[in-house]
């Protein structure tokens, strides 16, 4: 069976030395994890909330479980009651997921987004998810998407990216040769800086 074949690429910028948004991808042998999760603004220990989920999700890949929606969804119901624990903690939005045999598929919680760009539309993956309560509050309700073919690309991002870029500008850039810096750069002001801390993880599958 011919193995499929993929480039990733990620970005992370924090608008400030507070940044909330945390991300991990790694390919093993093939298989393609990734996490993108951003702290609640305004809360204490929303660092501390994305950070510990991108830990665990990290965990998670070396252990090869999550092999459905559903065990991602548990993964984050035991996030959320363990973070809710941690006085120290906060709370984030969280998306974890994989790439395996051609199929994508996770679970999420919160405004951060994903979407799967195919050779005749694009799919928000996330469209369901329940923007609140987030992970770390001890009731967050996470909902599981896929396994859906991933014919193109896969872009997942923190709301620092979708809420300051336009889909089509989105969508033009994905079509030629870029990485995940590209798409961020669209959501940047003509100055260079930012408007919100911004991750993005970009996953585009190879002819």
């Amino acid at each position: 069976m011919t193995q499929i074949m993929y480039e990733i690429s990620s970005y992370l910028e924090q608008q400030n030395i507070e940044g909330d948004d945390s991300l991990f991808l790694i390919d093993v042998n093939g298989v393609i994890w990734f996490c993108v999760s951003d702290g609640a603004g305004g809360t204490a220990g929303g660092k501390i909330a994305s950070l510990s989920i991108v830990a665990e999700f990290e965990k998670c890949s070396k252990s090869q479980g999550c092999r459905n929606p559903e065990n991602f969804e548990d993964l984050l119901r035991k996030l959320d009651s363990e973070l809710a624990r941690d006085p120290d903690s906060g709370e984030a939005t969280a998306i974890v997921g994989k790439i395996e045999g051609g199929n994508v598929f996770g679970a999420s919680v919160g405004d951060s987004e994903a979407w799967i760009f195919n050779r005749e539309y694009e799919y928000q993956l996330t469209g369901l998810q329940n923007r609140k309560p987030l992970v770390g509050s001890g009731v967050a309700h996470p909902i599981g998407f896929g396994p859906m073919e991933l014919e193109l690309a896969l872009l997942v991002g923190s709301d620092g990216l979708f809420n300051y870029t336009e889909m089509g500008s989105i969508k033009s850039t994905i079509k030629g040769d870029c990485a995940a810096a590209d798409i961020a750069g669209l959501a940047k002001q003509a100055t260079g800086k930012l408007q919100d801390d911004l991750s993005s993880i970009l996953i585009r599958r190879k002819s």
